[in-house]
């Protein structure tokens, strides 16, 4: 993502590439509405939740995104990256009554970009242990 590589520049260690990435986005991309947004959500019926931070929200085309910047995306295991923003995204469904099938879920750095579509993701949840299987394309 180009963002992430113009900010990355400008990094003196790698402890700043967050907050670096984050701020650069905000001040200099019009679709970034806000960076380190907390999301809290429990599911009664499933004895679980999550809580933590979206790195960057965005507003475009009509569609909420919800960015993660992971250093090495490439190596990412799907599984693990898009459950953790498929329950950002229906945390933030949840708590603003927008609808899942709005938003979309993406992790980037300045190498690659991995995005889909919540609504369409197949979650399963077999005895509290849930495996997911997510479609998402690259960009």
């Amino acid at each position: 993502m180009i963002f992430a590589d113009f900010a990355l520049k400008s990094c003196r260690n790698n402890r700043e590439r967050h907050s670096v990435v984050e701020n650069f986005m905000l001040i200099n991309d019009s679709s970034t509405v806000a960076c380190e947004v907390p999301v809290w959500l429990w599911e009664k019926n499933l004895n679980a939740g999550i809580n933590g931070h979206v790195d960057v929200l965005q507003v475009r085309n009509d569609k909420i995104y919800i960015l993660d910047f992971k250093p090495g995306a490439a190596r990412e295991k799907v599984e693990k990256v898009g459950s953790q923003l498929f329950f950002y995204a229906s945390g933030l469904s949840f708590r603003t009554g927008i609808g899942l099938d709005k938003f979309r879920c993406a992790w980037f750095d300045e190498y690659v970009y991995y995005e889909f579509e919540p609504a369409r993701a197949n979650v399963k949840f077999p005895e509290s242990k849930w495996k997911s299987k997510f479609k998402f394309f690259s960009r």
